[in-house]
């Protein structure tokens, strides 16, 4: 079949190892389905190590810089449908390939549905349209008759054939264009996740430093542009309007969704993923910046602050960029999802008002640092 040729990746998905999974089980029994810092795992005698090998292999889920939480037994469920479905036609000798939602699963890109994001999807698979299999749905599997171009194709580590993280976007985007926001985040999320494979690289705070590069994302948007005729998707010129707008900087489908309703917006597109000075001279990476107005947004998730002290360091965090003329605009996931409107017009609002100091822009600093800066200048 076409979709023959594969390529060897690195992969969250791939099936951690049994050490991994005691540490998985024990994090699980320590702070069950719920958020949990690196601090607190730390204090109960995990390593830093181990921490971010479980991340690695996928067993815990990194939501943001130092939170977790442990991977939803329902993908594991989910990856065992698709094994056993792919297994049944392989026997009949015919390889499959996962796509759309069950490979936006297995990419960590698939939250950005507009509707209940729990419920896990009918495994997804596509068999070359010369098959003898009927297309069609039965016992939670969707089987569908499609040529898909071999460079539209990846490899797991464990075999499983999928298609890859911007044709992956692509195909949910696709199905989410009259939800131009959502559609607009699983572009973004894929973007970010194709850099990551590419890089091979997971670690939030390297990865953040790779996307100064803007070749790396400027890569992405042409490719993601020549995706929809490759794949054939009738009516795509939505989807079109939507990839100058695509940025790989939001780390989760908050942030992602967030980003979106501002760049669908007619406000001044806002900095994502960005570091600032505190008055201590502490450097903090926030959210969403807009630097000609000193305005920081912050998305902050339910899980986001797991304890007591995580709400206390949050408060010194804000106190200090206060303090270094900042000013902030918060606002949580059902503010933003279905609909962002209330929080567009509280950031319009904020952004008419005059700035405490006037901070540089950070587009013009030296790009020889280390890091792209934002300082307000005192």
């Amino acid at each position: 079949p076409p979709c023959r040729t594969v390529v060897e990746i690195h992969s969250p998905s791939m099936p951690p190892r049994r050490g991994t999974l005691l540490t998985a089980a024990r994090l699980r029994d320590a702070f069950g389905t719920s958020a949990f810092s690196s601090a607190s795992a730390l204090a109960l005698g995990f390593t830093s190590r181990q921490l971010e090998q479980a991340a690695r292999s996928g067993a815990i889920v990194r939501i943001r810089r130092g939170l977790y939480v442990v991977r939803d037994d329902a993908v594991e469920r989910h990856r065992g449908l698709i094994r056993s479905a792919i297994d049944r036609l392989r026997e009949r000798g015919t390889e499959a390939i996962v796509i759309g939602r069950s490979a936006a699963v297995l990419w960590g890109i698939g939250d950005v549905t507009p509707h209940d994001v729990h419920v896990m999807p009918a495994a997804t698979l596509a068999v070359p349209s010369t098959s003898t299999h009927h297309a069609g749905r039965r016992c939670g599997i969707h089987l569908r008759k499609i040529d898909i171009p071999p460079d539209h194709v990846a490899r797991l580590p464990d075999g499983l054939h999928v298609t890859t993280p911007l044709r992956t976007g692509v195909d949910l985007a696709y199905d989410l264009r009259k939800a131009p926001g959502s559609a607009l985040a699983a572009l973004c999320l894929a973007a970010r996740r194709d850099i990551e494979v590419a890089l091979r690289c997971s670690d939030a705070r390297r990865l953040a430093r790779e996307l100064d590069d803007l070749e790396l994302t400027q890569h992405r948007i042409v490719e993601l542009e020549s995706i929809p005729a490759a794949a054939h998707l009738r009516g795509s010129r939505p989807l079109l309007s939507l990839v100058d707008r695509v940025s790989a900087a939001p780390e989760n489908p908050f942030e992602a969704l967030s980003w979106a309703a501002f760049a669908l917006s007619s406000l001044p597109r806002p900095l994502c993923q960005r570091w600032v000075r505190g008055a201590s001279g502490r450097w903090y990476r926030v959210d969403f910046l807009w630097p000609e107005s000193g305005l920081i947004g912050e998305a902050d998730g339910a899980v986001t602050y797991s304890s007591a002290t995580d709400v206390l360091a949050e408060k010194r965090r804000q106190a200090d960029l206060e303090a270094a003329g900042y000013r902030f605009v918060r606002w949580l996931w059902e503010d933003v999802v279905p609909h962002p409107h209330a929080v567009l017009a509280r950031v319009g609002r904020a952004l008419a008002e005059r700035a405490v100091r006037a901070p540089r822009d950070p587009r013009r600093e030296s790009t020889g640092r280390r890091r792209e800066v934002v300082d307000i200048g005192r």
